[in-house]
């Protein structure tokens, strides 16, 4: 989906939505919807005033987000941002075709399979929310070590059609079994366990970039 960033890019710039509306005439209702981020749509001529006055480009206006799923484990952010920097390598996740057979029984069976780089070892887990998985071809949960996994187009077409509860199980399922399973089996020596709880622009309910720390949850 595009949304409309507004009100951060006008920020960046040292500018108000009200300079914004004295120098091009724009209405500030207009405005004020475009910097909630709750308009449908902008007018071209519109953009290029609010480009023009800002000196700036419609790429920094407008931005396009990825509103599907996936679950990757890495070490710890550097910072936790909007562009969730990691250093070191990210640990993929995949997901098991069983669990479109059925959340609830899927979930109990931790389908969720991790790749590990020998050079793991006292590094810090991170789980976190963001795009789609992609396919891995090291198995560590032995319940389902047999389970073929989905292909990358696969995963995506599966994660667009969940909903947005059934993405909060997955989420919760997936920093369950990194907390109970890969801590203390895989990283025996981890100081940290987090989970990163990313923000989806369609679900109100969800809170952006919420470090939880699951070796005391």
């Amino acid at each position: 989906m595009i949304s409309i960033n507004l009100r951060e890019t006008a920020k960046k710039k040292g500018y108000t939505l009200t300079d914004i509306a004295n120098a091009t005439h724009i209405s500030m209702n207009t405005l004020s919807v475009l910097g909630r981020g709750d308009s449908k749509g902008i007018q071209f001529e519109t953009l290029d005033k609010i480009c023009q006055f800002l000196a700036c480009t419609p790429n920094d206006i407008l931005q396009f987000k990825n509103d599907s799923l996936d679950i990757t484990v890495g070490t710890r952010p550097e910072r936790i941002d909007k562009t969730l920097l990691f250093s070191g390598e990210l640990l993929p996740i995949s997901i098991a075709k069983q669990m479109s057979e059925g959340l609830t029984t899927s979930f109990r069976g931790h389908p969720f399979f991790i790749e590990l780089p020998e050079t793991s070892k006292g590094s810090t887990l991170v789980v976190k929310a963001g795009l789609t998985p992609h396919s891995v071809s090291h198995f560590f949960d032995r319940d389902t070590a047999g389970t073929s996994t989905y292909t990358l187009e696969e995963s995506k077409k599966y994660l667009d059609s969940l909903t947005h509860t059934e993405r909060d199980q997955l989420l919760i399922s997936a920093t369950t079994f990194a907390r109970d399973r890969l801590a203390p089996e895989v990283f025996k020596d981890v100081s940290e366990v987090y989970a990163i709880w990313f923000s989806d622009p369609e679900h109100k309910g969800s809170l952006p970039m919420i470090p939880i720390d699951l070796t005391t949850a």
